[in-house]
């Protein structure tokens, strides 16, 4: 793919709302194969690190009283 075709591809992607990276690599020399994976993973574990935040946020709940009035704080 053309250099300037995979920057308007990107764009296309970030426009319609996705998190999208350029890396511009070579499967002949493997120039910047490396980068290439270690920003998908980063990509990945910053994702599931936002979505566990958000999780942990909504599973706190309002403290509830049993029959011995005592409250109880659930947080799972």
């Amino acid at each position: 793919m053309p250099y300037e075709s995979g920057l308007e591809l990107v764009n296309e992607w970030k426009n319609n709302g996705s998190i999208a990276s350029f890396i511009e690599t070579s499967a002949r020399t493997g120039e910047k194969v490396e980068e290439v994976f270690t920003t998908l993973l980063s990509s990945i574990d910053n994702r599931n690190r936002n979505q566990q935040a958000v999780q942990q946020e909504n599973t706190v709940k309002q403290p509830q009283s049993n029959s011995n009035n005592k409250k109880d704080c659930i947080i799972s």
